[in-house]
């Protein structure tokens, strides 16, 4: 995608359909679409937590069925009389379990940040408020005390 300042008011519509595409498409355009949400986040920071909430929740979708398609890739009955390969096989489909295991605490631990992110920010936000509000509260004593 090109970056200049045409395209950026349609990286929000951009954003989501990639996150859709991602979790609803093929493994080449999925790739493709991976491709675009980083580009969109590297260049423009789209200003919505909204889509790191998408995406987290697409690519735990994708974690929840991999094993099941590991083991209809590698299914065992295929290659009964194989049992080097069976073994591969059942490696193959244990490693991958234990993957999503690790990938799921990621995730976890990446929404956590967000959160806390997110609360950060409103502390800020909070804090700006009150130091807006004491500074009209001083302008107003010091107009008060220069008529005086």
């Amino acid at each position: 995608l090109p970056v200049n300042e045409a395209v950026r008011q349609y990286v929000d519509p951009i954003m989501d359909l990639a996150i859709h595409l991602l979790d609803q498409d093929n493994e080449e355009n999925a790739l493709l679409c991976l491709k675009i949400i980083i580009d969109l986040q590297r260049n423009y920071r789209p200003s919505s937590q909204d889509h790191v909430r998408k995406f987290l929740l697409a690519f735990q979708r994708m974690l929840r069925f991999f094993p099941v398609s590991l083991q209809v890739l590698y299914d065992v009955r295929l290659w009964q009389g194989h049992p080097a390969i069976m073994q591969v096989a059942q490696y193959a489909v244990q490693y991958a379990s234990q993957g999503q295991q690790q990938a799921q605490t990621a995730l976890q631990q990446a929404q956590q940040s967000v959160h806390h992110h997110n609360a950060q920010a409103q502390r800020a936000q909070l804090a700006a408020q009150q130091a807006q509000a004491a500074l009209q509260q001083a302008t107003a004593t010091h107009h008060q005390a220069m008529q005086a």
